[in-house]
């Protein structure tokens, strides 16, 4: 989870039966983006390399 320090808008990720990792906002907990470990894992490796979004 990370949060903002001055409210509580959390981004939450957790991973689901199948290993893939469910992403949500706290303030929008009804709406959910999935991404399979593939898609993750390319994610992780593109942070690590320094990659900015």
């Amino acid at each position: 989870m990370r949060c903002n320090a001055t409210s509580l808008n959390c981004v939450e990720v957790m991973v689901d039966g199948d290993g893939n990792r469910v992403v949500r906002n706290s303030q929008r907990p009804d709406q959910t983006v999935t991404f399979s470990r593939g898609e993750w894992s390319a994610f992780e490796d593109s942070v690590r390399d320094g990659q900015t979004f």
